[in-house]
């Protein structure tokens, strides 16, 4: 019953300890970008390297300007969540450089991901090829260094929900990867996913 509630009650704890927090810190107007990483690191692992959950993704290491810019569609609303619009629609620019930042600058982590891919690498990377996926992510699946996030060696179940969100246009702030995602199977996003998560 607690893991089918586990999010929620994360919520309800960001709430009530953001409700506290700005009643005794007299000295100050805000929360700060240093008090915010502690809450996301209640999800995301300490320095976002460990999350709680699988499909939570790894920070850690993460491109900064792709980190920034999904915290900014998280406040508009442009990328729905359920629990970060919330947490995100607190936050001033300043700060979403400041996690962004804090963030970026952590090594990443091994997800030690043991997932045998259901396909062959052979097929699995016509799949990738198909999709032109090494045009942005680069050869490595390491990102740009900008605007397109890692995704070797993140965490398999992220990858595949992110994946299909994005073939069902659940997840709406980036249209060329929900072009991209479309004509793929789900079976093919899993494998996908799957090999993505060993490199």
């Amino acid at each position: 019953m607690f893991k089918k509630y586990k999010k929620f009650l994360f919520f309800i704890f960001f709430i009530i300890s953001t409700f506290f927090s700005k009643s005794i810190i007299f000295a100050e107007d805000k929360i700060t970008a240093e008090e915010y990483i502690e809450v996301c690191n209640s999800c995301h692992g300490v320095n976002g390297a460990s999350p709680i959950e699988p499909n939570i993704p790894m920070l850690a290491g993460q491109n900064f300007y792709y980190m920034y810019i999904q915290l900014k569609d998280l406040h508009s609303g442009l990328r729905k969540n359920e629990i970060m619009n919330p947490i995100a629609s607190e936050l001033d620019r300043d700060t979403m450089k400041a996690i962004s930042k804090h963030y970026s600058e952590q090594p990443w982590p091994a997800t030690n991901s043991n997932r045998k891919p259901t396909m062959s690498d052979k097929k699995i990377g016509s799949f990738l090829d198909g999709g032109q996926c090494t045009v942005c992510h680069m050869g490595q699946f390491q990102g740009n260094n900008s605007d397109v996030p890692r995704l070797a060696n993140q965490n398999v179940e992220y990858l595949e929900k992110t994946m299909l969100d994005m073939k069902h246009k659940l997840r709406m702030n980036s249209p060329p990867m929900s072009s991209l995602m479309s004509p793929y199977t789900e079976d093919q996003i899993k494998a996908m996913a799957e090999y993505l998560s060993q490199l």
